[in-house]
């Protein structure tokens, strides 16, 4: 999904489009989700973001404004088109 749109500017953001396209049943995952007052968060979603990290599929810069841009690496692109080629279906994850 990150590759989809380029970048994602805000973790909060991340958490939000992945709430809402869950709920509608356009990303086919099982992230739960908890309501705070700054919008909805995952602590799946924040994992498997942490293990991302961890393999280099995705990094997370920090913009002048201090807000995180989560990006997918070159590795990240290489990985995601090599599953890609393999099969073609529903978004599975993030």
């Amino acid at each position: 999904m990150i590759a989809r749109y380029g970048s994602i500017k805000g973790l909060v953001n991340l958490h939000r489009l992945v709430y809402e396209l869950q709920s509608k049943g356009v990303l086919k995952t099982d992230f739960t989700f908890i309501k705070y007052s700054f919008g909805y968060y995952s602590k799946d979603l924040e994992e498997l973001l942490s293990t991302l990290r961890r393999l280099e599929l995705v990094k997370i810069l920090k913009s002048s404004d201090g807000i995180e841009i989560v990006e997918v690496t070159e590795k990240g692109l290489r990985v995601l088109e090599a599953a890609r080629g393999s099969k073609e279906g529903p978004v599975g994850y993030v």
